[in-house]
């Protein structure tokens, strides 16, 4: 088991929700780069697929990730803000997911 230590009740409520949107955001990163390669053609047109249809319409997601990773390496416990971050990143991801990569 790896999570934050709680200080008070409201702080592990905050730990499940910052961890469940950074699981859900790594959910759709894995989803949709399965999606992207399945149906991807040869050469520079696959990196311009990434960049184009996955990377950029799924950027608050990497970056739930992203922000994940670096209270991870600073051992520090998820804010207020980390936790609307994150939860705005699972639910642009989970829009961006169902208009432009298409369920």
């Amino acid at each position: 088991m790896s999570a934050y230590t709680c200080s008070s009740r409201t702080q592990c409520r905050r730990n499940g929700l910052f961890g469940t949107a950074v699981a859900l955001s790594a959910m759709i990163l894995g989803w949709s780069g399965v999606e992207l390669a399945s149906g991807a053609a040869e050469g520079a047109t696959v990196l311009w697929g990434l960049l184009r249809l996955w990377l950029l319409p799924l950027l608050p997601c990497v970056l739930s990730v992203g922000l994940w990773a670096g209270l991870r390496f600073s051992g520090r416990a998820p804010g207020r803000l980390a936790t609307a971050l994150a939860i705005a990143g699972a639910g642009w991801g989970v829009v961006a997911l169902n208009a432009v990569v298409r369920l």
